[in-house]
């Protein structure tokens, strides 16, 4: 029996930083890659062309390989794509080992396809008499990058 799906794994980012840290313990032959000085992060780079998400688990990874930390990245990269699949449209070696992702239309999709009342506790509630569709990723969740601008009011096109 399945245990009831908890509020983390229907959060599109919650469920990419556990892959990203499953890949890397995957590297790690196994062992626990969380609890360092220095924690293995997901952020936005400030700069899109830079990806959608980056990740500085193969600079923490390199010494315990004993490996050069690009090597690391790009074997991350292998790993990432194995589990993400379609969702991850491709990653790039950036800096002294940081790993770009760059996700694809299918996992943006995906992760605005999770309901706004279960991705946002910030959520805004529209009488039902006037239903009005949100059209920007933003607007769900805030923290995925957006790919589409919000009209800044309903119009009759939605």
């Amino acid at each position: 029996m399945t245990e009831p799906a908890t509020d983390d794994d229907r959060a599109p980012l919650e469920r990419l930083r556990r892959t990203v840290l499953a890949a890397a313990q995957e590297l790690a032959g196994g062992t626990n890659v969380e609890g360092g000085r220095t924690p293995i992060t997901l952020e936005r780079p400030r700069r899109a062309e830079f990806g959608d998400y980056s990740t500085n688990a193969a600079l923490l990874l390199a010494p315990k390989l004993d490996l050069p930390p690009r090597e690391v990245a790009e074997q991350l990269a292998v790993v990432l794509a194995a589990r993400l699949g379609s969702g991850l449209a491709r990653t790039e070696v950036a800096g002294p080992g940081f790993l770009n992702l760059y996700l694809s239309d299918r996992w943006l999709a995906d992760a605005l396809a999770v309901p706004v009342i279960e991705a946002s506790p910030n959520h805004v509630n529209f009488p039902d008499t006037h239903p009005t569709p949100i059209r920007c990723t933003t607007a769900i969740t805030g923290t995925l990058r957006p790919r589409t601008r919000c009209s800044p009011r309903p119009t009759s096109s939605w």
